[in-house]
C-alpha cells in the first residue's frame, strides 16, 4: 500500500509526460523509499517464513513463550530498521539515486555504484532472505505432507495444534505471497543485476517498462491473494467498501447479516 500511494506516483507522471519532472529532491526521495519499502517487504516475508516454521515444528509451549505479542512488535521494528540501512549508506558513502528514463523511476546508479556495496546488498537483502525463506517453508511442506500421510480424521475437523486446518491453510495463503513476491521481484533483481555488469542503460524499452510494472504488481497482489484465500478477509473488504453506519439501531456493519438480524429483532 505505501509502494503504491507514495512511490508509484510518480512514475505514472512520468510515464504521462515523458520524462522527470520533479526535481533532484524527489527523485532522491523516490530511490530512498523504493528501496527502502522493497528491502522491509522481503524482510517481512522472510520473518513470517521463520513464524510459520517455528508454529509448524516446535512445540505450543515453545511457540507461544517465543511469539509474544511484546516479541513480534519487536521484531517487526527490528526488520524496519534495518530496511533504512541499505538507502541510508548509500547516501551516506557519496552516492546519489539517478533518473533511468526507460524504468521512468529513480534508482541506484548502477554503472557508478561500489562493488562492495552493490554484492554487500545483493546478499544481505536478496539471497540470504531467500535462502531464508525457501528453507523455511520447505521444511513446513515436508511437516504438512508427513502430517497428512498418516492422518486418520476426518480432512474436515479442525484439530488442534500446528496442524489444525485453519493453521494449514494460513500456511499456504502466505506460502502464495511468497510466490507473488518471488514472481514481481524475480525480474526486478535479474534485470538489475544484468545491468550491472552490462550497463544500466544496456536493455530495450519495453524490458525496463516490465521491470517498473513489476514493481507495481508487488504493491497489489497481496489484497487479491488474501481475497482469493481468505473468507474473512473477503468478508471484512466488502464491509469496509460498503460502510455504512446505522444510527438508528447501533448495529456493527461488519457482523454478518445474521447477527444484524437478530439484534434489531
Amino acid at each position: 500500500m505505501l509502494m503504491a500511494s507514495i512511490g508509484m506516483p510518480l512514475s505514472l507522471v512520468t510515464v504521462i509526460a515523458g520524462k522527470w519532472v520533479f526535481g533532484d529532491a524527489l527523485c532522491q526521495y523516490q530511490g530512498f523509499i523504493g528501496t527502502f519499502l522493497g528491502t522491509v517487504s522481503l524482510l517481512t516475508i522472510m520473518l513470517t517464513a521463520i513464524n510459520r516454521y517455528c508454529k509448524i515444528t516446535w512445540t505450543a509451549s515453545r511457540y507461544a513463550s517465543t511469539f509474544t505479542r511484546a516479541s513480534t512488535l519487536r521484531r517487526i521494528s527490528l526488520v524496519w530498521g534495518l530496511a533504512f540501512l541499505p538507502p541510508i549508506i548509500y547516501l551516506l558513502t557519496g552516492h546519489r539515486y539517478v533518473y533511468h528514463p526507460g524504468k521512468a523511476m529513480c534508482f541506484f546508479d548502477l554503472n557508478n555504484a561500489s562493488t562492495l556495496y552493490a554484492v554487500s546488498t545483493i546478499t544481505l537483502v536478496v539471497f540470504l532472505p531467500f535462502c531464508t525463506i525457501t528453507f523455511c517453508y520447505y521444511k513446513v511442506y515436508k511437516s504438512v505432507r508427513n502430517h497428512n500421510k498418516v492422518a486418520v480424521q476426518d480432512a474436515r475437523e479442525e484439530t488442534p495444534g500446528p496442524f489444525g486446518i485453519s493453521e494449514i491453510k494460513l500456511t499456504k495463503m502466505l506460502f502464495a505471497i511468497l510466490l507473488g513476491f518471488l514472481v514481481c521481484w524475480s525480474p526486478f533483481v535479474a534485470i538489475d543485476v544484468i545491468n550491472s555488469i552490462n550497463g544500466q542503460f544496456s536493455q530495450d524499452r519495453w524490458v525496463y517498462l516490465v521491470y517498473t510494472g513489476c514493481a507495481g504488481l508487488a504493491s497489489c497482489v497481496n489484497p487479491l491473494i488474501y481475497s482469493v484465500m481468505n473468507a474473512g478477509f473477503r468478508e471484512e473488504f466488502k464491509a469496509m467498501l460498503a460502510f455504512r453506519i446505522r444510527r438508528d439501531n447501533g448495529v456493527n456493519p461488519t457482523r454478518p447479516r445474521s447477527e444484524a438480524n437478530k439484534i434489531t429483532s
